[in-house]
C-alpha cells in the first residue's frame, strides 16, 4: 500500500464500526465516502473537501458501477482494504474512551448548531468535562426549539431519552436541510458522449462541493419509445409538432418584435397562412423535419431568427416565403433517439447557502451560448479546449454537451422524465416531498409541472434560477393557481 492510500485509511473519519447493507441498482454507478464525514453514509456528500483540509489529505469519493441488482455490505469504518465493500476491519479498531452519553450529547449539540466543524470541538468539551449528557446540554443551554423538543421527548417517556433526543433532533433538522437543498439533475448529451466526458463531468461536481445522489444511462430505443426527449422539451416539442402558431400566447413586446424583425403583422401572416409549426412546414414543402431545419440554419445566418418566448423561436424561410415554429426541432430529437444514442444522468443535491441556482446554471454548468458561458464553467472549458476533452468539433449553442436543471421545479419534472425506469415518483422524489411537506397536493404540485400562465407568466419563468427555498414558497403563493 502506498504512503499516500495508508494516510488516507489513517485519517478516515470512522463513520460507522459495521457496514452500511444497500440495495443496489444493476448499470448505477455509486460514488462511496472515504473521509467518513459524509451525512450520506455510505455515499458522498462533498465533505472530503472541508475535512481533507482539516486534516491534510486530498480525499475522493470511489465510484463504483453494479453489474446486478441485489445488496452490497458498503465499509462504514472507511479502513477497508476492500473497497469499497467491508472486509471486517472495523472489528479490529480500538474502543472510544468517552461515554455514550457523552457522545451522544456532543452529537446533538453538532446537529443543533448545524456546523460540521464544531462537531470535533463539541466531543472534546464533553469528554473533558466528564458530564453526563443531560449535564452538558443544561451547562452549555440550548436554543428554545431544542428545549421544547426536549421537553416533548421528556413527556413521551421514552427508554433511552437521548437516543430519542437524536432521532427526533435529527429528523426536525432533515425537515430543515431538505428545503434549503436544492436537487438538480445534469446529463451528458448523446453529441457529448466521449470518453473523458463522464470523469470531467464527475470530477467537477466533487469540486463544487455537491453530491451526486444518483446516475445512470437510458439508450435511444427507449428514449424514442417513452417519449422521453418530447417530455423533457415539452414546449418546444408541442410548439414544433402539435400547436398552431395562431394559438400561441404571444404578448404584446414578442409581436413587436415580429413585426420589427421581418416587417410583417403577426396576426395577418397567421391568418394567411404563412406561419407554420415544424410538422406543418415539413408537409408543405415535402420534405423531411431535418431538412427544414437546414433551411433554418441559413435564416440564422441571415439574422431572420428570433425568440417569441420561452421555449418558441420564429425562423423566415425566405425563398418559400414561411416563417417556421421551432423549426430546429427535428435533428435536435433525432440525436437523442438514434440507435446508438445514449444519455448519461446524475441527480446532483447540494446547499443552497453554498452555493445559489444562478451560479449553479451560471458559473458551474455555464451559458447555453457557449461563447458567452463563465471560462471557468463546464461549457466554457469545453468550447475553449474542445480537443482536450476528446470532442471531434467546437462546441456551440445547439451542441453544448451538458443539460441542467434551470430550476428546482424543472428539476423535479425532469427527473420524474429520465428516472421513471429507476422509479422515482412525485412521492419519493426530495423535492416533491419537500412541497408536500410545505402544503401543496399531488394535485397542485402536477398542474405546476404542466407550466402554467400564472400572473401572466409561464410558472417555469417564475421560478427560474430560484433556490429550493425561494422555489417552494412561490409555488406555496400560487397555489390558488394550481
Amino acid at each position: 500500500m502506498s504512503d499516500k492510500a495508508q494516510d488516507l485509511k489513517t485519517k478516515a473519519f470512522v463513520a460507522q464500526k459495521s457496514p452500511y447493507a444497500t440495495k443496489v441498482e444493476k448499470g448505477k454507478t455509486y460514488y462511496w465516502c472515504t473521509c467518513g464525514k459524509s451525512k450520506n453514509q455510505p455515499f458522498c456528500d462533498g465533505s472530503h473537501v472541508e475535512y481533507g483540509k482539516e486534516v491534510g489529505v486530498e480525499f475522493a469519493p470511489m465510484a463504483w458501477t453494479a453489474e446486478e441488482d441485489g445488496e452490497k455490505h458498503f465499509c462504514g469504518c472507511k479502513k477497508t482494504n476492500s473497497a469499497p465493500f467491508c472486509d471486517g476491519s472495523h472489528t479490529k479498531l480500538e474502543e472510544k474512551k468517552s461515554t455514550d452519553e457523552d457522545a451522544a450529547a456532543a452529537k446533538i449539540q453538532a446537529l443543533h448548531r448545524g456546523n460540521k466543524g464544531r462537531e470535533k470541538a463539541a466531543e472534546k468539551k464533553a469528554e473533558k468535562e466528564g458530564s453526563t449528557g443531560a449535564e452538558y446540554l443544561k451547562k452549555h443551554g440550548v436554543a428554545e426549539a431544542l428545549q421544547k423538543l426536549i421537553d416533548q421527548v421528556v413527556a413521551e417517556k421514552p427508554a433511552n431519552p437521548l437516543k430519542a433526543l437524536e432521532d427526533a433532533l435529527k429528523k426536525q433538522l432533515d425537515e430543515r436541510d431538505a428545503k434549503n437543498t436544492n436537487h438538480a439533475l445534469l446529463f451528458i448529451k448523446p453529441h457529448g458522449q466521449v470518453a473523458a466526458m463522464k470523469s470531467f463531468l464527475e470530477d467537477a461536481i466533487i469540486a463544487a462541493g455537491m453530491t451526486i445522489t444518483g446516475a445512470g444511462d437510458v439508450n435511444g430505443k427507449t428514449i424514442d419509445e417513452k417519449g422521453m426527449i418530447d417530455s423533457h422539451y415539452a414546449a418546444i416539442a408541442q410548439y414544433a409538432m402539435q400547436t398552431s402558431p395562431s394559438d400561441l400566447p404571444l404578448s404584446d413586446a414578442s409581436k413587436a418584435e415580429f413585426k420589427k424583425t421581418y416587417s410583417a403583422e403577426w396576426e395577418a401572416s397567421c391568418k394567411d397562412g404563412k406561419v407554420l409549426n415544424l410538422k406543418a412546414t415539413a408537409e408543405k414543402l415535402k420534405m423531411s423535419l431535418e431538412a427544414v431545419n437546414d433551411k433554418v440554419e441559413v435564416a440564422k445566418k441571415d439574422k431572420l431568427a428570433i425568440k417569441l418566448m420561452p421555449g418558441c423561436y420564429c425562423a423566415h424561410l425566405k425563398e418559400d416565403d414561411i416563417f417556421v415554429v421551432n423549426g430546429f426541432y427535428g435533428p435536435m430529437r433525432a440525436q437523442f433517439t438514434a440507435e446508438a444514442a445514449k444519455v448519461s444522468w446524475y441527480t446532483v443535491a447540494w446547499d443552497e447557502s453554498k452555493l445559489s441556482w444562478a451560479d449553479f446554471r451560471g458559473k458551474f454548468l455555464g451559458a447555453t451560448d457557449v461563447t458567452k458561458a463563465d471560462k471557468e464553467s463546464l461549457r466554457g472549458k469545453l468550447f475553449a479546449d474542445h480537443e482536450k476533452y476528446g470532442l471531434p468539433f467546437v462546441p456551440d449553442t445547439s451542441k453544448n454537451c451538458i443539460h441542467g436543471s434551470a430550476s428546482p421545479l424543472e428539476g423535479l419534472n425532469e427527473r420524474l422524465i429520465w428516472l421513471a425506469a429507476s422509479g422515482a415518483t412525485l412521492e419519493n422524489d426530495p423535492f416533491g416531498k419537500a412541497l408536500v411537506a410545505a402544503g401543496l397536493t399531488s394535485d397542485n404540485i402536477k398542474k405546476a409541472l404542466t407550466n402554467p400562465t400564472v400572473d401572466g407568466k409561464p410558472l417555469f419563468d417564475v421560478v427560474e434560477d430560484q433556490n429550493a427555498a425561494d422555489c417552494t414558497k412561490a409555488l406555496v403563493n400560487a397555489k390558488a393557481s394550481l
